[in-house]
Order: structure tokens, then sequence, then C-alpha cells
């Protein structure tokens, strides 16, 4: 954690980030100074989407460049332009492709309640609407935090009904928690990870070309 903490502090120039990342440091030294065997000690976050967007993002090499191509919407008003954003979370190419990731953190496999609900979904089919002349090849993709034992799973898909073979599908994939948190804080090195990556790259690939066909 402070090895994290000293890399952000090196790389923000925030004032808020810096006195944060300063305050949080402080109070982890002075916890390592006083810690003794018989103490444990639990950090938590009500804001683990964040992190959670954070960890997908490493894992998967999220490409800067890409999010600069991503069409704007925008609004003409009284003779003013005012453009939004589409801020996808995660976005990576690989030759004429792109894939489009989402970091969702939902307890999917707790029941039907549990999902992405429309919002969701339509956000991620107008990235690839907006993107598609731009790619021979657009992925789209959930990603949930999991237990597995092969460090990631297929669940399933979403879709619209009877538009399928218009927007086509947001694949749903989970992550296991574990293994992407050691890949995170470096316990298991790049070469390793990369080959993470193109498993899932390579089992996207293929799951979308069983629904093309």
């Amino acid at each position: 954690m402070q090895y994290r903490l000293q890399q952000a502090l090196r790389t923000t120039y925030v004032d808020r980030e810096i006195t944060l990342f300063k305050k949080i440091l402080s109070y982890l030294e002075m916890k390592s100074r006083n810690r003794n065997s018989d103490n444990f000690n639990i950090y938590a976050t009500p804001f683990f989407h964040n992190v959670w967007e954070s960890i997908c993002s490493e894992i998967l090499g999220d490409m800067d460049e890409l999010h600069i191509i991503v069409p704007n919407p925008y609004w003409m008003f009284k003779g003013n332009k005012l453009k939004t954003s589409q801020i996808p979370d995660i976005l990576i190419q690989t030759g004429e492709s792109i894939f489009i990731f989402d970091a969702k953190y939902y307890r999917i496999k707790a029941g039907l309640d549990k999902l992405p609900g429309w919002g969701d979904i339509v956000k991620q089919l107008f990235y690839s609407l907006s993107m598609k002349n731009r790619f021979n090849q657009l992925y789209n993709v959930f990603l949930f935090p999991d237990t597995c034992g092969n460090g990631f799973e297929y669940l399933g898909y979403a879709s619209v009904e009877g538009m399928e073979d218009e927007f086509r599908n947001v694949l749903a994939f989970g992550i296991d928690i574990g293994t992407a948190m050691k890949f995170y804080v470096k316990e298991l090195d790049s070469e390793k990870r990369i080959e993470f990556v193109d498993k899932i790259i390579y089992e996207i690939k293929e799951l979308q070309l069983q629904f093309s066909s």
C-alpha cells in the first residue's frame, strides 16, 4: 500500500490528492511503528467500484490514446455548440479490433436483480455503435469481480431483443478478485499478466464468432 501511494504521489499535481496521499502514508507509517504481532489491521472503502475499475484498467492495459478518438455527443443550443463526453472505462486495440470494457462492481451471481440495467447496457452499445466505422471488429465486455479457479470465466451476455444482428451484444466475464489483486500489486509478473489478458481476448473472440455464425 505504501509503495502504491508513493508512486501516486510522484505522478499527481492535484493539491487535494497530494495532501490525501501524504496523510494516508503518515497514518500507515504510524500504524507500522506501533504494530505488534497480536494486531490485525483491516483497511476498507465504500468506493470499491472505483478500485475495481482501476484494477481492471491496470490488468488489461487501458490505452489512453484510444479515448481521444471516441466521438462526443453534443448540444447545439441558440447557435452555440456544447460537447458532452463519452467516457468508456477501458479501451484496448489489437490489430483492427477494439475492445470496450466496462468494469462493474455487481454481485451478478446473487440473482437477476443484481444485473446491470438498461442504462449500463445502452451506454456500452452506443460506444460500439459510435465507433463502428473506425474498426473492423468491435467487442463489448462487462467485467465483474468473481471467485473462480481459472482466473476468469464467461457468465453470459446482454443485448436488445429482436436487434441482436444490429446491436450485437455485451459479453459478461467474471474476473477472479484474488488473481486481479495479485496482478495489480505486481505479485504476479508482467509476463503472466500478458498471458492472462491474451487468454481473455481469445475467449472473447471465440464467443463472438459463435454468436455471429
